[in-house]
């Protein structure tokens, strides 16, 4: 067996240097640890930015972005389901595959009161990751946008009633996170 010391890798460039594949060329990540509220427009696919986004300009057209993200969604009681989706720049990326009149997002979770009492205090995550090709080396803003079933409001961070638990320590405020990670191809 051989063992090879170094003292410094570099990057490959023109003609010197080492070529790393795969690697983690840059971290950045954004993040919203207060509340907030919005209403999307009634239809299939409508969403409104939730305020969690963060901006990555990739070193190479060849490098992937993967996007990690978790949101903390709540909403009114007459609810079905909150859900969120990735965007890059304007274009919505990392969503399901539509079927017949059925919306696509990155992540849903329910919370119909059928499905369990007091809808309207749930404060749920949802998130995913998720490798994007963008093929650019200009910045790019990803964001996450959330909806709710027939313009019902969401919640950023906290659920619909959102009480101050004082001394008592319920409705605490969660953080919502968006990591980015430029790998070198």
């Amino acid at each position: 067996m051989s063992t090879l010391y170094v003292d410094t890798i570099n990057e490959k460039t023109v003609n010197n240097g080492v070529y790393i594949p795969d690697h983690v060329l840059q971290v950045v990540q954004g993040t919203v640890g207060s509340t907030t509220s919005g209403v999307t427009a009634l239809g299939t696919n409508a969403f409104a930015d939730s305020g969690l986004q963060a901006n990555i300009t990739p070193s190479s057209a060849s490098s992937k972005i993967l996007i990690n993200y978790q949101v903390f969604l709540g909403q009114n009681a007459n609810g079905y389901q909150s859900k969120s989706r990735i965007v890059r720049d304007s274009t919505p990326i990392g969503v399901g595959t539509q079927e017949g009149t059925r919306g696509v997002a990155s992540a849903v979770a329910m919370s119909y009161s059928s499905y369990g009492s007091n809808g309207q205090y749930h404060n749920l995550p949802q998130g995913i990751s998720f490798l994007d090709e963008p093929a650019t080396t200009s910045q790019i803003t990803y964001k996450i946008q959330a909806a709710t079933y027939n313009t019902v409001t969401w919640y950023l961070n906290r659920s619909a009633i959102f009480q101050d638990g004082g001394t008592q320590g319920y409705d605490a405020i969660p953080l919502s996170v968006i990591t980015l990670m430029e790998i070198g191809a």
